[in-house]
């Protein structure tokens, strides 16, 4: 155990840099499009989740020295006069001595100590949300089907995506018609992209890291990122003249409580202030603008991803 969690500590550290990378480049890209800064994320993604590297001549990172206990020091022999007296002694005062280094051995190494509290911060994460997906699953019981993967209930107060080798769309049955076709496009577009399989990653990776603030930090930029691109998609597919009405609904569904925070199987929406101002100043990008942003981040995914080569 300890060997894992000194690996899962070297996989944060990496992923804390290629994070502080991320974060200038997000500001870099902030007017541009919100896909490629949610694009950035997958980097980190890997970093925090892969123990595995590929070495390349682009890389941002560099090769920390390895530090091990073996060969710490010079041992030095002297020898030392030994006086023998048989009268100073007994065979229990031997027994006693010979003892005492099995107690020292029967304590455990403040590394084996924090290895014992990382695994159960982890574990009590991920049961927590097993709990609330099952609590869930349990009040939509009484869902009615309402269009192929859809379904409306009545004791939901905001829509989310559910599952992730066959999500589902869950709306409350009271949302009016005016904003469904809204919301389902939203919902729609999630899942055409996958995002509850990264969302899922995410927090396994979170599960994984929960010690390390700036991958909470992540996870929640990157969960921004996800609902203002996906906003951005469904402006660009049903037209700039939607803007109003969508922020309308999401002003509405604001009002109510969020239904399902820290779990990712089911996912809502949130941040509807940052949404509804990155909507109104959105505008449709020209194509030299995505291409340039499209290097971008590929160049800065290139570079957080890959290791540098050994000289």
């Amino acid at each position: 155990m300890t060997a894992v969690f000194e690996k899962v500590l070297n996989m944060s550290l990496t992923g804390s840099v290629v994070i502080g990378v991320v974060l200038l480049a997000r500001l870099l890209l902030k007017r541009a499009p919100k896909i490629y800064a949610y694009a950035l994320w997958a980097a980190v993604l890997f970093r925090l989740l892969c123990p595995l590297s590929i070495t390349a001549g682009l890389s941002v990172l560099k090769p920390l020295p390895v530090t091990t206990t073996e060969g710490l020091g010079t041992v030095t022999y002297r020898p030392v006069q030994t006086v023998i007296q048989t009268a100073d002694f007994t065979p229990s005062d031997v027994s006693q001595a010979a003892a005492q280094p099995e107690k020292a051995k029967a304590g455990y190494s403040p590394m084996e100590i924090a290895a014992g509290v990382w695994l159960a911060g982890g574990v009590l994460m991920a049961a927590y949300s097993l709990a609330q997906y099952l609590v869930l699953r349990r009040r939509l019981r009484e869902a009615v089907p309402y269009q192929g993967e859809i379904y409306l209930a009545d004791n939901l107060s905001t829509p989310f995506v559910m599952g992730v080798i066959a999500p589902k769309i869950y709306l409350p049955s009271d949302t009016p018609d005016a904003e469904r076709r809204f919301i389902i496009a939203h919902e729609r577009q999630h899942v055409r992209r996958g995002d509850p399989l990264w969302k899922l990653l995410g927090y396994v990776a979170l599960c994984i890291h929960w010690f390390n603030p700036l991958v909470w930090l992540s996870f929640l930029l990157s969960g921004k990122d996800m609902e203002m691109s996906c906003d951005e998609a469904v402006i660009n597919r049903l037209g700039e003249d939607i803007r109003a009405d969508y922020s309308q609904a999401l002003l509405r569904l604001a009002t109510h409580k969020r239904l399902i925070a820290g779990m990712p199987l089911a996912f809502g929406e949130g941040d509807t202030r940052g949404r509804v101002r990155n909507m109104a100043r959105w505008k449709r990008p020209k194509v030299w603008v995505s291409g340039i942003c499209a290097v971008l981040c590929l160049v800065v995914l290139a570079a957080c991803a890959l290791n540098p080569r050994k000289t």
